[in-house]
């Protein structure tokens, strides 16, 4: 049954304010950094996309256009403007998945990162009900806490060499 006296109520506040401030600084930050690469993609791909983009739409003018005039030059030259609006638009394919292969990427990235925070956060409230039920025993140093280890990738502490164990 968990304690609920007032030391307790503080610690668990404590806890629950940092890992608020953690959760809310990480937002912040994967914020940014998404702002920062949707710039870096705009900028990369930006201009030849719009371009591009003109060119598709010149085209396709082109090959809707009505008249006397447009159905003589659809004529002369209709077949090699369709062959370089689909090439064209399998360039505009070919950007955009581009872009969205960066974007997954980040997005995942992200996503890690809040599972580990997240991961952390309940063990550390864990260790913390444990350090509360049980005052005798005291949780392990910053160094080795087990939700440091699930954070960097261990599961275990590191273990001794022998020739550390023979000191």
């Amino acid at each position: 049954m968990p304690k609920y006296d007032e030391r307790s109520n503080k610690r668990r506040a404590e806890m629950q304010s940092r890992q608020l401030e953690e959760s809310m600084s990480l937002e912040r930050r994967i914020a940014i950094a998404q702002s920062r690469e949707r710039g870096t993609i705009d900028e990369f791909y930006g201009p030849h996309r719009e371009a591009l983009q003109a060119e598709i739409d010149n085209l396709n003018d082109r090959l809707t256009e009505k008249g006397v005039k447009a159905a003589i030059y659809r004529r002369l030259y209709g077949s090699r403007d369709r062959k370089q609006l689909d090439r064209s638009r399998e360039t505009m394919r070919s950007i955009d998945e581009r872009i969205g292969e960066r974007s997954d990427a980040f997005d995942s990235r992200a996503f890690t990162v809040k599972q580990n925070l997240s991961t952390r956060h309940d063990i550390q409230r864990e260790n913390l009900e444990m350090d509360i039920e049980s005052p005798s025993v005291r949780p392990r140093s910053r160094e080795t806490s087990t939700a440091d280890m699930v954070v960097s990738g261990f599961r275990e502490p590191p273990r001794q060499s022998s020739k550390e164990r023979s000191r």
